[in-house]
């Protein structure tokens, strides 16, 4: 079974993208208006986009919206639930990551499948990854796009919102 694209290199993922090095827009002056250093990834296999202009280098931008996009990635393009719902090999390990770690992503992924397979339940969830709540809740509140995904997901099942 072939990796899923948040899993990908930068190279493997790259080459699934259409790059666009574009102006940024709002305040930042002269140098904001003479380059293009912003930058627009869109993932052709599934039409997902992402922009990034927070920084001043091209490369930075690059950097960034590919993190962005994995993330996305893994938010959108998750595996089946109930095949999920057995517990995973060495879930501490995977999900004791960073926001900034490669691995975050599919981490990510992992917990999402997880608590669609538990119905929304944290702890149900939890248990099932071989961690505590605390752990979960801060691998999904670590990022605002995750937080915001996991927190739908949950009102989904009547769940309340996650906070943290």
């Amino acid at each position: 079974m072939p990796s899923p694209p948040y899993a990908l290199s930068a190279t493997a993922l790259l080459a699934q993208c259409r790059q666009q090095m574009i102006r940024g827009s709002g305040a930042g002056g002269q140098h904001r208006n003479r380059t293009a250093s912003a930058v627009r990834l869109t993932h052709l296999p599934t039409g997902i986009e992402v922009r990034c202009e927070e920084h001043r280098e091209r490369a930075r931008n690059l950097a960034a919206g590919l993190a962005r996009l994995r993330i996305r990635l893994a938010i959108q393009l998750r595996s089946d639930p109930d095949a999920a719902a057995g517990p995973a090999s060495g879930p501490e390990a995977v999900l004791a990551v960073s926001p900034h770690s490669d691995s975050y992503p599919q981490a990510v992924a992992i917990a999402l499948d997880r608590l669609t397979a538990c119905r929304g339940s944290l702890p149900g969830a939890a248990e099932a990854l071989g961690v505590s709540s605390s752990r979960l809740v801060r691998l999904l509140t670590a990022d605002k796009e995750v937080h915001a995904a996991a927190n739908s997901l949950r009102e989904r099942f009547g769940c309340g919102a996650l906070h943290g």
